[in-house]
């Protein structure tokens, strides 16, 4: 058996078929097929579901792709490394992020910039909804908000990005028709526009003041949910309730997008709202995660000031 026919596996599965995976790599669609038929008989059991649709793997390729995820993954830190001892960042850098805005916010402005400083790196940005669907070994460096996924991953680096604090939001026109809350007791009055992102999920992030605590106020939820800060923050200017925001993320773009958004009960903000940069130990040794979590913890901290 050898590595780089579980590396075509890996392929197979990520493009979904074995054209797009022969297109990648600039061979025939035939090439791919062979490697993954020698991998079959070598394990002697069936891999892959061939359709119209393309090409899914069966339960025996999914855990053959489980049990060697971390052989691969140090395969390639091993080859990023050689390739970078003696000459500029190289290959394919898999970035999951976990919140859009943060992308927005803390990659975006710059990343002109990189690739034209380190054009021989390709950056993929993975966008996922939810913490409890991230693979630690799908990406090289994790971009989020909190330390929940330190928590999840003890096993996981982290390198702070930016430190902010959460805001509690709501339109004019939801004020107008409800008052405005003036201490968290009068917040179970209140709607709340629940945040599937949010850590438990339907949780308005608050301080009690009197100890620091951040606690939950269920109120009323909206009876609706969504997984982005930008669908909280939509239902939010529609008058629907109140829901939370990183301070950092409201930025004149979303004063322009969000107009009747107004900041309430600022003495109860709680503050400690990290971002962070999460990656493998042994990632930091290769020179194109290195150079990218050096260049934008640079650039976030110029702006931040």
């Amino acid at each position: 058996m050898k590595i780089e026919w579980i590396e075509c596996l890996a392929e197979v599965r990520e493009l979904g078929s074995f054209t797009a995976v022969a297109r990648q790599r600039g061979v025939t669609a035939m090439a791919i097929s062979k490697q993954i038929s020698a991998l079959e008989q070598a394990l002697g059991d069936a891999l892959i579901q061939r359709s119209r649709r393309g090409a899914s793997l069966t339960e025996a390729g999914l855990q053959l792709l489980d049990r060697s995820a971390g052989l691969l993954r140090e395969r390639q830190q091993l080859f990023s490394w050689v390739e970078g001892r003696h000459g500029e960042p190289s290959g394919t850098l898999k970035v999951l992020c976990l919140e859009s805005e943060l992308v927005n916010l803390t990659l975006t402005p710059w990343m002109g910039e990189f690739m034209r400083r380190y054009p021989k790196l390709t950056v993929q940005l993975i966008l996922v909804p939810h913490f409890q669907e991230i693979d630690i070994d799908q990406a090289d460096i994790f971009w989020a908000f909190g330390k929940y996924l330190g928590h999840v991953h003890p096993g996981l680096k982290q390198k702070r990005l930016l430190q902010t604090r959460f805001g509690i939001y709501a339109s004019s026109r939801y004020l107008d028709e409800f008052g405005v809350p003036q201490t968290p007791a009068d917040l179970d009055h209140h709607w709340m526009i629940g945040n599937n992102n949010n850590q438990p999920i339907d949780f308005l992030v608050i301080n009690t003041g009197a100890d620091a605590v951040t606690e939950g106020f269920d109120g009323r939820q909206v009876p609706y949910r969504v997984t982005t800060v930008t669908g909280a923050m939509e239902l939010a200017e529609q008058g629907l309730g109140i829901t939370n925001m990183a301070e950092s993320l409201f930025t004149e773009t979303y004063r322009r997008n969000y107009p009747t958004m107004t900041p309430i009960l600022e003495d109860y903000w709680v503050d400690g709202l990290d971002a962070f940069a999460y990656y493998h130990q042994v990632s930091l040794e290769q020179p194109k995660v290195r150079v990218f979590l050096d260049f934008f913890s640079d650039r976030i901290v110029e702006w931040a000031q």
